[in-house]
């Protein structure tokens, strides 16, 4: 592909270990290692777009990428270093590239490859809690108590011309979706193959947690979605996204600028 040669970072791996790179030419880079690394059985290339293609979003995405990698401990390390550390980047390239690497996430997670995701809490990328009695398919103490919490704010995750409105409540671990949201009724192929968003919604619509009705489908009670932002906003969309800037509240603001950018 022509993205081949351009600027981004890459990641090699196996089944027990795991190499994150990054190059200003990712075909020649990754030539060289088929030569020089053994390891790997599969890699991924991110290739990053003009608007980010400086040295400050390469170094500040590969040392992020590492860290998180470091910080799941579920597959070797190969790096001999930590990346480049930057003491003085200024907060718009860090918001940036944790943007970049929240969808990188995302869209590896669908691939299931959890590289980030730390051993001690393997589980689907996405879990759902359902506060209905009838079923719940991933149970937690304080579930109830989550239902409880009135006055937090509000945000929604829309598409407009699909009919589509989900309102939630943001949590650290994951979103409260709350009772007559609106989701996408079918999924784009991507999410059909590879993820289990619609499996789920089938098991929902059987137990009465969703309903169908005027081409979309409807929250009849509250459910919680463990996980980023963006697992909620997938699921919501039913097609790989950014919950960072998908949820926003009634201003208009993302939850990128209410809760990165201004921290």
């Amino acid at each position: 592909m022509d993205e081949s040669g351009k600027m981004g970072i890459y990641l090699l791996a196996d089944n027990h270990k795991l190499y994150v790179g990054q190059t200003t030419e990712l075909r020649n880079r990754l030539k060289q290692h088929d030569k020089g690394k053994t390891f790997w059985e599969k890699a991924f290339a991110v290739v990053l777009n003009n608007e980010f293609c400086t040295r400050d979003h390469l170094d500040c995405l590969e040392r992020m990428t590492i860290e998180q990698a470091q910080l799941a401990q579920r597959l070797e390390l190969e790096n001999g270093t930590e990346g480049n550390r930057q003491n003085h980047l200024h907060d718009s390239i860090r918001s940036d590239c944790e943007n970049i690497f929240d969808e990188i996430d995302t869209l590896l997670a669908v691939l299931n490859q959890d590289f980030f995701e730390k051993a001690s809490e393997q589980k689907n990328h996405i879990s759902l809690e359902i506060t209905h009695p009838v079923e719940r398919m991933v149970p937690e103490e304080n579930q109830i108590e989550r239902s409880s919490e009135s006055n937090e704010e509000i945000f929604y995750c829309r598409n407009v011309k699909q009919g589509i409105e989900a309102r939630g409540k943001y949590r650290k671990d994951g979103f409260l979706l709350l009772r007559s949201s609106t989701l996408r009724l079918d999924h784009t192929p991507f999410m059909e193959e590879k993820t289990r968003l619609p499996a789920w919604k089938k098991k929902m619509l059987e137990a009465g947690m969703l309903k169908e009705q005027g081409g979309v489908l409807v929250l009849m009670d509250d459910c919680f979605i463990k996980g980023r932002p963006s697992a909620s906003s997938d699921w919501i969309l039913g097609k790989p996204s950014n919950g960072w800037i998908e949820w926003k509240n009634a201003e208009g603001k993302t939850l990128d600028e209410l809760y990165r950018k201004n921290k």
